[in-house]
C-alpha cells in the first residue's frame, strides 16, 4: 500500500482484495506512516524518549521508527517486533 518493493505474491493479492472494499486504503496507510512519524519525532523531540517498542514492525519502509528516532537522537534504541520472520530480515543488520 506504500509502494514498496519487498513484498509477495499473497501480499499483492490481499492489498487488491482490500482496494476492492476500501478504495481509499493506500491514503489510510500513508496517513498512518505520517502520524508515527510525527508522533516518534514529538517524543524523541518534546519528551527526550529514547527507547522505542516497534509492535507489528511489517516489512519495514522509510522513513522507518529507528531512522526517525536515531535521526533525532543516535542513541535512541529500537526493538522491532513482527510474528513473521521474513518481516525482521530488512532490520538484521541493525
Amino acid at each position: 500500500m506504500l509502494g514498496g518493493k519487498e513484498n509477495v505474491l499473497a501480499d499483492r493479492e490481499a492489498a487488491e482484495r482490500s482496494l476492492a472494499g476500501f478504495p481509499h486504503i493506500r491514503t489510510s496507510a500513508r496517513q498512518n506512516q505520517a502520524f508515527r512519524t510525527r508522533a516518534v519525532r514529538h517524543l524523541a523531540t518534546d519528551a527526550e524518549i529514547r527507547q522505542f517498542l516497534d509492535i507489528g514492525t511489517g516489512i519495514p519502509t522509510s522513513p522507518n521508527l529507528r531512522e526517525v528516532a536515531q535521526g533525532i537522537a543516535l542513541e535512541a534504541r529500537v526493538v522491532h517486533t513482527d510474528n513473521d520472520p521474513t518481516a525482521l530480515v530488512p532490520l538484521s543488520g541493525f
